[in-house]
Order: structure tokens, then sequence, then C-alpha cells
């Protein structure tokens, strides 16, 4: 092979490269290799005065900022961390850290324990480093429960399984085989109004249903 045939092939293999990524983007009918993370490590920007800790519970705020795990309002837990990043003295974003995702063996609460029958359900946060069986005040997810040992408890985390998000109750407001009093069958205004609450009453249990199944990633 020549010299210059030798300098062109980089070209090529970026030119292979470029093609190979334009079919990502659309319907393929052959077999292709889409581009994987090898060390299950993601890279995010670090909160204002904050510390990370190697193995505890690493979660974003709601400004999309790494930080502590804990159980506070508007948090989702995205892994563990896998360095020390300390960003005490620092601004949002000044510095960045990484966080592992996949299964790792946690702290089981003392006073509100995991047991085999919470495996394939989520656990809460309880604290940096240990997870609970209850969702506590804010219901912050750790993971996805694998198994529960004397030692601790195999926990599945950062993985999009439910959107980083808590189990969500809905309570339904509409009523199964609601009736109208036999005094009220003979008048047409009182049979109007009652099937006017039971319709709002069923947009409000539609629309309740449908924020769950956004906020877990099932609907947009």
């Amino acid at each position: 092979m020549n010299t210059r045939l030798k300098s062109l092939l980089p070209l090529f293999a970026l030119a292979a490269l470029a093609v190979g990524a334009f079919n990502l983007n659309a319907t393929t009918a052959v077999s292709i290799t889409v581009p994987q993370r090898q060390d299950n490590k993601s890279v995010y920007p670090v909160a204002a005065s904050t510390k990370t800790l190697i193995g505890t519970f690493a979660a974003l705020n709601s400004s999309g900022y790494l930080v502590n795990a804990t159980d506070a309002a508007n948090l989702r837990v995205v892994g563990l961390h896998a360095l020390e990043t300390d960003n005490s003295s620092g601004s949002a974003g000044d510095l960045s850290s990484r966080v592992m995702k996949g299964l790792f063996l946690v702290k089981n609460s003392a006073s509100n324990a995991l047991t085999t029958a919470h495996v394939g359900r989520v656990a809460f946060i309880e604290d940096n480093n240990t997870v609970s069986s209850t969702a506590n005040s804010n219901g912050v997810v750790a993971g996805l429960v694998e198994e529960v040992t004397t030692a601790g408890v195999w926990l599945w985390v950062g993985l999009p399984y439910n959107n980083g998000a808590a189990p969500t109750a809905v309570s339904i407001t509409s009523a199964q085989n609601s009736t109208v009093a036999a005094t009220d069958l003979p008048t047409t205004e009182a049979l109007a109004n009652a099937l006017k609450t039971q319709g709002n009453a069923l947009q409000t249990d539609v629309a309740a249903i449908k924020a769950a199944l956004v906020l877990h990633g099932l609907l947009k």
C-alpha cells in the first residue's frame, strides 16, 4: 500500500463513521452497530457548595446539578458517586463529577427495612448510603430492589426504570355504578346534573392518571 493511500485511511474511517451515525437516524433493514458506554459512568455538573463522596447516592436537583442524595424535594437519584469532588467553595457547574450506574450492595434501613417482599419494587432514600422501604417525607426513589440479604440490599441504581420518580398515588373521584335517586328520575334537569357531575369527575381522573404516566416517562 502506497504512502498516499495510507494517509487517506483515517479520512475513509471518519466517513464510514459519519455514514453509520446517519443510518442510526433512519429505518434500517440490516444489523447495525450502536455506540455504547463501556464504563457505566456519566458526568454531571456539581451543585454549588457541594462535596461528593465516593460510593454514596448521587442525585440531580431541580436545576440539573449534582448533589448528595437525601430525602429532599425534587431530587432524582442518578447513581452512586464515582469520584470525591470538592466544590464546597464553588458555584454551580464550576466542577463536574462522575456517577456510576448499575447493581450495588447498599445499606438497609434499621427502622424501615426492606425484605424479600420488596424484590422488584423501588426502595427509597433514607440517607446518603441507606435505603428504606417507606417513602419518608419526599419519596425520593433510590433504585429498584434486586435482592435483600443479611449484608444489605442489592439495588439497581441510576437506571431509567421509572424516570426517577416515586410511585404516584392517584385519587379516583368518579363513582362506579353511580345512581340517581328515584325521586329525581322524572326530572330531566336532575339527570343532566348527575351526568355532568360524573363527567367532570371522569375528566379529573383521566387528567390525574395522565399526569402520573407523564411523570414516569410512559407518556409525553
